[in-house]
């Protein structure tokens, strides 16, 4: 007979692998469109339609980021991952040449995706003319890279807020 802490286990592991596929596949995909958008529309194209508009920019900048932080999240081993004290197995620190350099990288890729979100924003939201391109997939790519920001921004907002309640309340 199974035990309940082990059908716990494998749905944690199941849902944990068709999350992190399914983010993989979508960050592939969006990489996908982004190059094709940046080939069809030219930067020319925007700037005759919308003078003002910085899009193409825009949507190539979010194109470098997407793929740096997709290089980042999966770049990670014992020498280089999420922990700035990697130990062997006898106690001593490993003083490998990526040790404690990921989360300096992932904190300064995060300043800056906050800044190219609002760089976003201001394009989609703030420039008149930018309804003249509506019509183009580089116009949706930039859409796209402005609502993941968004739910990005608000699943770290909702995640500190309930850390900050854990840890007030326990």
């Amino acid at each position: 007979m199974v035990n309940r802490s082990d059908l716990v286990f494998c749905g944690i592991i199941l849902t944990s692998t068709v999350l992190i596929c399914s983010l993989t596949v979508g960050i592939i995909v969006v990489i996908i469109f982004d190059i094709i958008a940046l080939k069809n529309t030219s930067n020319q194209y925007v700037i005759d339609e919308c003078p003002n508009s910085a899009l193409w920019p825009y949507v190539l900048v979010s194109l470098i980021l997407t793929c740096m932080s997709f290089c980042i999240s999966n770049g990670s081993s014992p020498s280089n991952g999420l922990s700035s004290d990697v130990s062997s197995s006898n106690g001593s620190s490993s003083n490998g040449p990526n040790e404690g350099k990921k989360i300096p990288t992932v904190i300064n890729l995060g300043i800056v995706s906050i800044a190219v979100f609002v760089w976003g924003c201001v394009e989609l939201w703030g420039v008149d003319c930018v309804h003249l391109v509506n019509d183009t997939l580089l116009y949706k790519m930039a859409l796209v890279h402005v609502s993941s920001g968004l739910i990005t921004l608000g699943v770290i907002t909702v995640s500190m807020f309930v850390a900050i309640c854990g840890i007030i309340l326990f």
